[in-house]
């Protein structure tokens, strides 16, 4: 299931907090270094959100840099991202932006439709704005913060989505000299999403207001995870000590 698997972006959860799913069109690709899956139960090392598996996605790291890349598709897909990255000595800024426009088909079969059908279209923008300081070689300090909006259209004038979010995080790492190293994250997440769906006439001709759904969250947490350096007892092994907190309220 959906709401079993944690995904991760540097550590901090990008899984919707409130439903469980993800919006990946919020993760711009040209931010995105390399990405890690760990297949299976993994809620020992992860948290009850990691029942299903990890897959944790890595930015690339913060350099002087400018990218862009546009494409066009069927259906009128146009699709732009945008990545610029600056360094001066030990601080570091980037920022990843990615939009797309499509125009959408109509899902409904031509000798089936109705006045009321007509394209799914789809928009949405997302802007990953990154920053560090490394205060010293054992050190680091990292925030980010996310926005992510969409439009989309079921394939009728009154089957329509639209979500909305903000996140924000911060990370601190430290490498000890001997004993191993610290990893803390905290991180905040807001969303509303908004939906609307219909009854429609069997001949397609007309539709009603079947649901309007309406949901606003807010969600907290944070984690500290202690990785030692590798022990020789027997064999190679490594210790790791951590926990988590995360709260989430929401009404639907």
């Amino acid at each position: 299931g959906v709401s079993r698997a944690l995904v991760l972006l540097d550590g901090v959860p990008v899984t919707q907090a409130f439903g469980g799913w993800i919006y990946w069109q919020a993760l711009p690709r040209l931010g995105i270094d390399r990405v890690e899956v760990v297949p299976g139960g993994t809620s020992a090392l992860f948290g009850n959100t990691a029942m299903g598996g990890v897959i944790q996605m890595f930015s690339r790291p913060i350099a002087k840099r400018v990218e862009a890349e546009a494409a066009l598709g069927n259906f009128g897909l146009k699709t732009a991202s945008v990545a610029a990255g600056y360094r001066y000595r030990n601080l570091g800024a980037a920022v990843e932006a990615e939009g797309t426009d499509f125009d959408g088909y109509v899902q409904v079969a031509a000798n089936q439709r109705g006045v009321i059908d007509q394209p799914a279209s789809s928009r949405h923008g997302a802007i990953n704005a990154r920053a560090a300081w490394d205060p010293s070689e054992a050190t680091r300090v990292g925030a980010q913060f996310r926005i992510f909006e969409e439009s989309e259209n079921g394939g009728t004038p009154l089957t329509t989505g639209r979500p909305s979010t903000q996140s924000f995080g911060l990370t601190f790492e430290h490498a000890f000299k001997s004993a191993g190293a610290l990893t803390a994250n905290a991180f905040f997440g807001w969303e509303t999403f908004l939906q609307n769906r219909s009854r429609v006439a069997t001949d397609r001709s007309s539709e009603a207001l079947a649901n309007e759904q309406k949901v606003k969250d807010d969600s907290q947490g944070g984690s500290v995870v202690f990785t030692s350096r590798p022990l020789d007892a027997g064999g190679a092994h490594t210790l790791m000590i951590g926990a988590d907190v995360f709260r989430v309220s929401g009404t639907s």
